[in-house]
């Protein structure tokens, strides 16, 4: 399993951040989130994807992972 620990705000992901056509949106679990990300209380296997790109880009998040017995 990879982990990475970045900064995790409402408008930015590290030093990417939303303004200037640039868009960051939130998904947990394949649906779209509001509000602060950080504030999210993870589960076990809970499926975060930050999405930062044009604005009213469409991206393809996946809703679920096949965790391998022990992860």
């Amino acid at each position: 399993m990879r982990r990475s620990w970045v900064a995790l705000a409402q408008n930015s992901i590290g030093g990417l951040k939303a303004g200037g056509g640039r868009e960051l949106h939130t998904y947990l679990n394949g649906k779209k989130i509001s509000g602060n990300p950080a504030a999210v209380e993870f589960k076990a296997h809970d499926e975060i994807a930050p999405v930062h790109g044009p604005a009213g880009q469409k991206a393809k998040v996946p809703s679920s992972y096949n965790w391998q017995m022990g992860e």
